[in-house]
């Protein structure tokens, strides 16, 4: 009494296979994530000799390529790290003297 199981195709089914890229809360999260429309050439008012704002070397090019590789990810978390990995951390070169002598505040009570 030895049965072979034998797998049905979808539509013969009794039993629905879940398909969670097909829902509309899927649906809406990818599209949350996705482009909307192609880059612009954004502006920047900084001038040209300003040393820590490199903008104004950025090609058309350069741009396009990184929206590219940004977008081709659907993912947010993946989104993230991508920007996360072109970032750079600098340490604080000057700093603001604090202010040591504090006033305390002062409640009046009746």
């Amino acid at each position: 009494m030895e049965e072979n199981v034998v797998e049905v195709t979808p539509a013969r089914a009794r039993k629905k296979k879940r398909a969670p890229e097909t829902w509309k809360r899927a649906r809406a999260k990818v599209e949350r994530y996705s482009e909307k429309m192609p880059p612009s050439q954004p502006r920047c008012n900084h001038d040209a000799e300003n040393k820590q704002f490199k903008f104004c070397k950025l090609t058309m090019l350069d741009i396009h390529k990184f929206h590219e590789e940004f977008y081709r990810l659907k993912n947010k978390k993946d989104q993230d790290a991508f920007l996360l990995k072109h970032c750079r951390v600098s340490k604080v070169k000057r700093r603001r003297p604090r202010v040591e002598q504090r006033q305390p505040t002062q409640h009046i009570t009746k």
